[in-house]
């Protein structure tokens, strides 16, 4: 059988493609908990300012929140307002809660602060969604979809996390928004597309800058 030999070229391309999307191998397991040691406590002043900055941008949106209120009065309802605002309020509680543990204890193990701060992110992603539910079209997709895309570059940019995980929750977030809008739907057809698009494109340019983040780590 002919074996197909495609230009150096297409090699060198396709092997560039998958060094930029594709997660690098770990260590042997002695080495490979020793570096995740590493990089947590080397991470750990960069997660405590992303805590600080994640709480306070997740918390000014509230503001955000009374100016659409106030600007579009119908139909945005008060009923509307105020559970938006319960969730807000139940993100800030969940990321200082996290920001308290980061604070006040030295968090060296990787799959104990991963797992705080992926766990946080994932609340609020489902906390915008659930706003996304409660605010009715275009109002939502104007003004509470961008939010989501918000938090998906601050987790992929900000948190410091491997690349595994984070692909993994960005696809948990994906299906439990296409599932959700499948069983409800909250965008026009037309925008259900677009907002897709939109969340599939910031996540690939996300994947491609946590594989490099990681990689440049491990070599170093």
């Amino acid at each position: 059988m002919h074996k197909i030999v495609f230009p150096e070229w297409i090699q060198k391309t396709a092997a560039a493609v998958l060094e930029t999307l594709v997660p690098p191998q770990p260590f042997p397991p002695a080495q490979e908990q020793e570096f995740r040691t590493a990089h947590a406590k080397r991470f750990l002043p960069h997660r405590r300012a992303t805590l600080l900055i994640a709480l306070f941008t997740w918390s000014i949106f509230g503001y955000w929140d009374w100016l659409i209120y106030q600007s579009q009065l119908w139909p945005y309802t008060t009923e509307m307002f105020v559970i938006n605002t319960a969730i807000r309020l139940s993100g800030a509680m969940v990321i200082g809660v996290c920001l308290m543990l980061f604070w006040i204890r030295d968090i060296h193990n990787e799959k104990v602060a991963s797992g705080l701060l992926l766990g946080t992110a994932t609340f609020c992603s489902f906390g915008v969604i659930a706003m996304l539910f409660v605010v009715p079209t275009p109002i939502n997709y104007l003004y509470y979809f961008f939010g989501l895309i918000l938090i998906v570059i601050f987790t992929f940019n900000l948190l410091y996390v491997f690349s595994r995980p984070l692909i993994i929750q960005a696809a948990a977030t994906a299906f439990f928004l296409l599932a959700s809008d499948q069983i409800y739907p909250i965008f026009e057809s037309n925008l259900t597309t677009a907002a897709f698009f939109y969340y599939f494109g910031f996540c690939f340019f996300g994947v491609s800058h946590t594989v490099r983040f990681e990689v440049s780590e491990r070599e170093r």
